[in-house]
Parts: C-alpha cells; structure tokens; sequence
C-alpha cells in the first residue's frame, strides 16, 4: 500500500495522519489486496463479479457494450494499433490523429497501422483530473474528453468556480465494479481497505456500488479521514451504515485501553469485550471520571 506523506497549510495534524494511515496499513493483509483486486499504482479497487463477499454482477446487453467501453477507456490500457503510438484508441482501433489520417488517405486501417512510413505518436500527459487515469485530450487540452466535456458545463453554470478545487474534487468516470481512490488522502484509503477487510472477514456483504458512492461523497467533501460527519448533508441511511462500518474498524485498530479510557463513550472491543459503554449520562465531570476509574479496575 502506497503511503505518501501529505503536507496542508490547513491542517496542523497532518504527521498524526499520516503515522495513523501507516499504522493502518500494516494491518492490511497482502492476501485480501490480492483477492479484492487492488492496484497499488492506479489505486483502484476491482474485486471479481463472484467474489463471496464483494461480487457485484456485471451489466447485460447494451449496458454491458457501454461498460465495457467505459473500462477501457478508464484504464488507458489499450493504445493505437500503429506500432509504438502511445495515445489511446478511438475509432477503428486508432488515435484520433491517425484515424483523420487514415480516412483522408483512404485506405484500410490494417494498411494503415503496417505501413512502416506511420510516425508513432507520444501521448499528450495524464488528465488533470485528481482521480483521472486517463490522457489528455489533446497537448493543449488539460482534460480527457469526458472530463474537458464536464469542465466546460460546470464552468458555464458558475464562472467563478476554483479549478484547483474542481480538479480534487470532481470523480472519476464511473467503471462498473470499480472504487477509484485515487488523490484521496492516505489515511481514508488506508480505512477503508482496512475496514473493508475487517467487514469481509465477519462475513459481512459489501456492495462495490454503495462503497464507490460513499469514497466518491468524501472525496467531494474533502474530508482527511472517515467519520461519522464526514458525508455531505442527506446522504442515505445505507451510506451512514457503511461509513461507520468502516470508521469503527480503523478505530478499534488504532485504539488500546489507555486511548479508550479518556473517551466518554468507549468501544469495549477494545478490551476484549462486546458492547459499548457510555458514561454521557453522568453530568458531574469528577463523578464521571471515578465512574470510568471504577469500571476501568473492575475490566
């Protein structure tokens, strides 16, 4: 799990953070990343449809076609078919630049690709999109056609809109059975992968759908962490579920008894037990605190 340490001007705690998402990450076992399909370098998560516990079942019929085009354009995984050109498909099989070519000259696009005269072309950059995988749509086009397309209709309907903020925030194009986390911060990937694997490993059923939504709303908000305020106003019940399935998960595992006793409410997992405890319904602070010392002796 890549961990890359995050320096914000607006956020002093930042080295907390990071030390929690390495922390974190340790406890994430190889084996669940491997089974969940993670891609360390693209960051994305893409378990197979008949996962027992994350299977999501692929579309049918033209939703299907649609996303399997979608994917591969996601992925950029698929270039032009003239040898050593690095822009990704279209048309036919090729860039943009060699189908013009090859519609005006003519000819097949099996004559076009063999013709050895045929200039491979460099690509144009990653899009500028944080959670973005794919490439520009041309060298002086910021975005991937999908994105530039988005860009011009947000920019239309608020002129005054931060692109540095729209860059964070705006998601990526939607692959079914994916979770892009891409730019997201460190720590929220490391809980929800981390959280993930605890709720797998109770048996619990994951819908990719659902957690997609809910990495998507954080990354909207710009949150630095999974917590219960961390969805935007209205957000569903099952989204609420989910989030603090996997709040919880990463804060048992970075909590220990001399952490959780200073809390109000603690989380007895943390000392082996079931249940909760909550001491809120004590008013007095100093009756409160000889009420947690107690209980603390007698756990």
């Amino acid at each position: 799990l890549a961990i890359k340490q995050r320096r914000r001007k607006e956020n002093g705690d930042v080295g907390v953070l990071d030390e929690q998402a390495v922390r974190l990450a340790a406890l994430i076992d190889a084996q669940f990343l491997a089974e969940c399909g993670w891609d360390t370098a693209g960051q994305v998560l893409a378990p197979p449809p008949d996962h027992p516990r994350l299977g999501w079942t692929p579309p049918v019929g033209p939703a299907r076609a649609a996303a399997s085009v979608a994917g591969c354009v996601a992925g950029c995984v698929a270039g032009c078919v003239v040898p050593g050109c690095s822009r990704p498909w279209g048309s036919h099989g090729l860039c943009r630049a060699h189908r013009s070519r090859q519609v005006l000259r003519g000819i097949s696009v099996d004559e076009f690709a063999a013709d050895p005269a045929r200039r491979a072309l460099a690509r144009f950059g990653p899009c500028l999109v944080t959670a973005c995988p794919r490439d520009r749509l041309g060298g002086r086009v910021a975005y991937c056609e999908p994105h530039q397309r988005r860009w011009t209709h947000d920019r239309r309907a608020d002129p005054g809109l931060d692109v540095g903020s729209w860059r964070r925030t705006t998601s990526p194009v939607v692959v079914t059975g994916q979770v892009n986390l891409a730019g997201m911060p460190p720590l929220i990937t490391a809980q929800v992968l981390y959280g993930l694997q605890q709720r797998t490993r109770s048996g619990a059923h994951t819908r990719v759908q659902m957690l997609r939504t809910v990495v998507e709303d954080l990354r909207h908000t710009q949150a630095d962490s999974v917590h219960a305020t961390a969805l935007p106003p209205g957000a569903g019940r099952q989204k609420r579920t989910m989030l603090t399935a996997l709040a919880r998960h990463a804060a048992l595992a970075l909590s220990d008894p001399e952490t959780e006793k200073i809390k109000d409410v603690w989380e007895l997992a943390v000392f082996g037990l079931a249940g909760r405890l909550n001491f809120t319904a004590i008013s007095q602070s100093w009756l409160r605190a000889a009420a947690k010392q107690w209980t603390l002796d007698e756990l």
